[in-house]
């Protein structure tokens, strides 16, 4: 059982919480077989209750957990929608234009930044200046 690629040995990829061969399938291909991804501009679908690599729908169009958009877009309330620019609120990297959710301050941004006053900050703050009595 896997989660993310990391989790698999050598060169084999998570596929279907699973580690297996990567196998490039063309469109409208089959692809309920551990390993077989479709191209960009397609996801593995099976709503017909056969796998097959179908087209991401694009922007306004309905999407779902299951129903990819098209990867520069985020499916926002079942509609795909433009990602987020740096600075707006996120709760996740696929909402951000820049693949990026700063996890402390919860926006879109381009790498990490750590809240004012996290244990993350104080570790690195200078110590404070303490007046030296006469």
């Amino acid at each position: 059982i896997c989660g993310v690629d990391a989790d698999c040995s050598g060169t084999l990829v998570c596929d279907k919480g699973r580690c297996g061969s990567l196998r490039q399938v063309e469109p409208g291909a089959g692809c309920a077989n551990i390993g077989e991804r479709c191209p960009l501009g397609y996801y593995c679908g099976g709503a017909s209750g056969v796998w097959i690599c179908t087209a991401r729908p694009g922007l306004g169009a309905v999407c779902s957990e299951e129903v990819a958009c098209l990867e520069n877009l985020r499916c926002d309330n079942g509609i795909c929608a433009d990602r987020l620019a740096i600075g707006l609120a996120c709760q996740d990297d696929g909402e951000c234009a820049s693949g990026f959710c700063e996890p402390f301050a919860s926006k879109c941004g381009a790498d990490v930044r750590f809240a004012e006053g996290t244990s993350a900050c104080r570790a690195y703050q200078p110590p404070s200046a303490v007046p030296v009595g006469i």
